[in-house]
């Protein structure tokens, strides 16, 4: 049984950069791609962008979902995306890697093999038995009580981002793909769904570390140092360079700058780009965790009837009925 850490967060929160500082580390293999396993598993969920129904999945099944979205990382280049893995796989071993599971085995098996099949692949040899596997899964926030249930000894990070930050960037990304204004909800509630189980599984798993971004990008070394410690691997300074599958990692910001280590220079970057919409949607979904996470409240300034640039009919009536109603 491998001893994993999971990474936890949602979209475009520091949950990329979280995996890429751990990349280069000796001790453990920072896996370049979300594995969406509990998706794969048939497990139900319910985060905005990937929201799936309950399904008993086989074991063939498992394992062609698993091999289906291998090749989609395979032929895939989103350059704004979680990774760059295009090329990356030889797919016929990876089937052959995940062809070792049988009918008995059970759901920690084979996340085990999934883990082990992507290192085999990409390293051309099995993985070392102590090795630490790190894993980063967006929706995997609601998964966490599961996860634990099945790996007592898991460790899990945690990381959340100023709302209204996270909204903004998470927008800029949805519009360099389909350029018009989007529809907010998904993005808001998404945010909001990382904040709530943050607190719900604080509460509830033993090993559960929450960090914040803030704290990483302005105090790198201090935040590493105490992530070595909590999930027991030895300090080293690669811990302070990102990079992906060792070698240099440029960044997925949607700004498209990139960078050769971490910086604090564009944490404020959001606030020339916020709207008063934007504002307005984030006061009335994430006030709460606005308040629970010492976070400044801002006030709008512009009315909000007026429609955003490109905000088309749909996302504009859309964007309204959230304000009123944003449950």
């Amino acid at each position: 049984m491998i001893k994993p850490i999971f990474l936890l967060g949602s979209h475009k929160s520091g949950t990329s950069l979280l995996r890429a500082l751990f990349d280069n580390h000796s001790q453990v293999f920072s896996i370049p791609i979300e594995t969406h396993f509990a998706h794969f598993l048939g497990w139900w969920t319910r985060y905005p962008f990937l929201r799936t129904k309950k399904k008993n999945y086989s074991l063939e099944e498992f394992e062609n979902n698993a091999s289906k979205w291998i090749h989609t990382c395979n032929t895939s280049n989103d350059p704004y995306g979680d990774s760059q893995a295009s090329g990356l796989f030889d797919e016929t071993l990876f089937k052959e890697e995940m062809g070792k599971l049988n009918s008995n085995s059970s759901e920690m098996t084979k996340i085990d093999q999934y883990f082990r099949s992507i290192y085999s692949v990409i390293n051309k040899k099995a993985a070392p038995e102590d090795l630490r596997f790190i894993e980063k899964t967006v929706e995997n926030s609601e998964h966490a009580i599961r996860i634990a249930s099945l790996y007592p000894d898991a460790k899990f990070i945690h990381i959340l981002r100023n709302p209204y930050a996270n909204l903004v960037t998470l927008r800029r990304y949805l519009q360099k793909m389909k350029k018009s204004y989007p529809h907010l909800d998904s993005l808001i509630k998404s945010i909001y769904d990382s904040f709530y189980f943050a607190d719900f599984n604080s509460t509830n798993i033993e090993n559960y570390k929450i960090i914040y971004y803030k704290d990483l990008v302005t105090n790198p070394q201090k935040i590493m140092k105490d992530l070595a410690l909590f999930v027991e691997i030895d300090f080293e300074e690669n811990l302070l360079t990102p990079s992906y599958l060792g070698s240099s990692w440029g960044g997925n910001s949607v700004s498209g700058n990139k960078f050769k280590g971490v910086s604090s220079a564009r944490i404020n970057a959001w606030k020339k780009d916020i709207n008063s919409l934007e504002i307005e949607v984030v006061n009335a979904v994430m006030g709460v965790a606005i308040e629970r996470n010492d976070y400044k409240k801002i006030k709008a300034k512009n009315r909000i009837l007026i429609p955003q640039k490109r905000e088309y009919f749909r996302a504009y009536l859309g964007n309204r009925i959230l304000l009123k109603r944003p449950f």
